[in-house]
């Protein structure tokens, strides 16, 4: 069961990874198209008069090839990178890095040097950014470096052919700082976006881990029921076992003897009847351990108190309170509001969040007993009972009880149990 739990969470785990992976791809190939397309119009528009047809036209034409090949390229290059961290360093996949950077920015310094002996490098230069961005998520940290030399090399050389050497150090700390805050800020989205694959991949871990413990638990418990069984079963047949068949001996005796020696027989019968009041008292020792309860020695109400003082955390507070004159109950109905009460607070700390908690004990009607445990948690739309709401509901039925449950959605939680008393 476990095994297919498991890959059935894999399984919807992965889908949601790569929905989320390609929704941050396609927000990537929407910045580089904005990136480019903005260049292109900026460009023509306000340096269309400085061009020449035949210049605007390949600007046009090696700005869009750099598009095309970045949209067709980059996508699996980086869903590879992202998805498959390890198994990206073949030399056929390095081989793919390098051509894919090689055409980039040649298309990209291609767009830029025919307009040359223009102002259009002012703007042209924009065309370097989508390279940068590719860059700082596809290559190592000399990659990078060598793809921003690259970068600013070609904005230097750009602007050297435009205005001559005195613009230079006033361009190349445009284009550095425009360069340096794409790295940064993809850098910080890289990392959100590994840090999210890696939550979700924890998280199912997490889950498949619970499982497993979750039968653990369970073999854990078989294995202590069945000790315990064969443990009664031992004493059974070394107590109970010996003393009736000592008892039917004698019996057996004093009904051969009844007749011919009446002594031996009376005798017989009293030793035949000590063993059965040994018997009854090893029966009744037994029934006693299996008997035994969690509110032996101790009132409901302290024991309830134990309870909430074991939960009560900073993060969530517990607040107790007794309704009514307190008065002794049966045993099974001490048992099952002891238990729904722990059943209840594990509840709320495990799965609503919860950051108070009120647990009320109602005696005041005199035919019944009514425990209330309210939470401030998330509540759902929709209950679907566990095993520990089934056990509850199971123990209050068993003693002619019921339980009634209220939640909605943002609205907490309320169980209460109402048990004879």
């Amino acid at each position: 069961m476990a095994s297919r739990e498991h890959e059935s969470s894999i399984n919807r785990i992965a889908v949601d990874s790569r929905y989320f992976l390609q929704s941050i791809l396609d927000v990537i190939r929407i910045v580089v198209v904005f990136y480019i397309g903005f260049t292109i119009v900026i460009t023509l528009i306000v340096f269309g008069n400085e061009l020449k047809i035949v210049q605007s036209m390949l600007m046009v034409f090696f700005a869009l090839s750099c598009l095309v090949w970045t949209a067709i390229k980059s996508q699996s290059l980086i869903y590879t990178k992202l998805w498959f961290p390890k198994d990206n360093v073949d030399a056929h996949h390095n081989k793919r890095l390098t051509m894919f950077f090689v055409i980039q920015l040649a298309s990209a310094a291609a767009a830029i040097f025919v307009t040359e002996r223009t102002q259009a490098a002012l703007l042209l230069w924009l065309l370097l950014l989508p390279s940068t961005l590719h860059a700082t998520i596809l290559l190592p940290r000399w990659g990078l470096v060598l793809v921003l030399c690259l970068c600013e090399l070609i904005d230097g050389l750009a602007i050297m052919v435009a205005f001559g050497a005195q613009a230079l150090p006033v361009s190349l700390a445009q284009c550095g700082l425009g360069l340096g805050i794409v790295v940064v800020l993809t850098e910080l989205i890289i990392r959100a976006v590994r840090s999210r694959l890696e939550s979700l991949t924890l998280s199912e871990e997490l889950r498949f881990a619970n499982v497993r413990l979750r039968e653990y638990a369970l073999q854990a418990e078989e294995y202590a029921a069945v000790r315990e069984r064969n443990r009664l079963a031992r004493e059974i047949h070394d107590t109970i076992g010996h003393a009736l068949t000592i008892a039917n001996v004698q019996l057996e005796v004093a009904a051969a003897l009844f007749d011919q020696n009446p002594p031996v027989a009376r005798d017989a019968i009293h030793k035949s009847q000590f063993m059965v009041q040994e018997g009854l008292r090893e029966i009744r020792a037994s029934v006693g351990e299996l008997r035994s309860s969690p509110l032996d020695q101790q009132s409901l109400d302290k024991a309830l108190q134990r309870v909430v003082s074991e939960v009560t955390t900073p993060q969530c507070e517990v607040a107790f309170e007794v309704w009514g004159q307190t008065r002794k109950l049966e045993q099974k109905a001490h048992l099952c509001l002891f238990r729904t009460t722990q059943e209840c607070m594990t509840n709320a700390k495990r799965h609503s969040s919860a950051t108070k908690i009120e647990l009320i004990l109602d005696y005041r009607d005199p035919d019944s007993v009514v425990l209330s445990v309210r939470d401030n948690g998330n509540g759902v739309a929709d209950i679907q009972e566990g095993f520990g709401i089934i056990g509850i509901r199971e123990r209050a039925q068993d003693i002619g009880g019921c339980i009634t449950i209220e939640t909605a959605v943002g609205k907490g939680f309320v169980l209460e149990v109402r048990v004879p008393g």
